[in-house]
């Protein structure tokens, strides 16, 4: 007897079956399905039964963290940097590019490339500045980010991380400089992880993330830790840390160091 192909399952069914497929999928092109995935489901159609889209399914959690970003964008400045922040610029390799003058700190959580198009448009943000003032002696300005985009989430959490880890049900993970939390709302929207804690040295910080804990009822699995990580060694052991390292204009390296002290590199990607 032919399967129903008219059957229906529940949400948590399909989110399981999807996961499912992504641990199947190839880690070299997780990121490329993941960005199939995303563009398959926005020409969503309309289901005879409910009216709603196949997009208000699936998007659910991208939804929220865009309502999250929305939140933070009426309390942080356009260029996501805090006056009680300590922003040291590199003196040596790759990192001179990013000097003060020159570089544009844009956080990529909150303003996608369309949103900078538009602020350039609307003329708050440039993407050039003058070498040489009245010429046209123009060169492009650095735009580094902090924090990582909606779709990187997506792709550390739905791909990356369960290619390389198991269990994630019974995991801690750990961000080391957590600042808006990014992070963590995205661990906590896209992966089944059981602790997640973000470390902030910045008291300011920590206090945004904890607000926007609590309002969007994360605390269950989320915990915000003021300190210095040097001090949080004991947590260090116990979990795994996502650590970001940023480099010029959205180019990123992402590595993941174990409880045991191993460190695995997920990759270097942009998007």
């Amino acid at each position: 007897m032919e399967e129903n192909d008219s059957c229906t399952c529940s949400l948590e069914e399909a989110r399981s079956t999807f996961l499912r497929t992504l641990l199947k999928v190839d880690p070299n092109d997780s990121e490329d399905f993941v960005e199939w995935v995303m563009e398959h489901c926005s020409n969503a159609y309309t289901s005879k039964h409910s009216g709603e889209t196949i997009d208000d399914t699936l998007n659910w959690a991208e939804k929220r963290l865009k309502k999250i970003a929305k939140d933070i964008k009426r309390i942080i400045p356009l260029q996501g940097v805090l006056d009680t922040e300590k922003i040291r610029h590199p003196e040596e390799g790759k990192g001179l590019a990013c000097q003060p003058s020159t570089t544009v700190h844009v956080d990529s959580f909150l303003y996608s490339d369309e949103d900078i198009d538009r602020l350039c448009d609307e003329g708050k943000m440039s993407r050039n500045y003058c070498k040489q003032c009245g010429s046209h002696n123009t060169a492009p300005l650095t735009f580094i980010s902090h924090s990582s985009s909606l779709v990187q989430l997506k792709f550390i959490f739905e791909a990356a991380l369960p290619s390389i880890a198991t269990n994630l049900a019974d995991r801690l993970l750990v961000d080391v400089g957590s600042r808006l939390g990014a992070v963590l709302y995205g661990a906590y929207h896209f992966s089944p992880i059981k602790k997640i804690v973000g470390v902030e040295i910045n008291l300011e910080l920590c206090n945004l993330q904890q607000e926007i804990t609590e309002k969007y009822r994360m605390h269950d699995r989320v915990e915000i830790r003021h300190a210095d990580i040097c001090s949080e060694q004991s947590l260090m052991e116990q979990g795994m840390t996502v650590i970001t390292l940023v480099e010029k204009n959205n180019l990123k390296f992402l590595s993941l160091i174990t409880g045991s002290g191993k460190k695995v590199f997920l990759g270097k990607y942009s998007c």
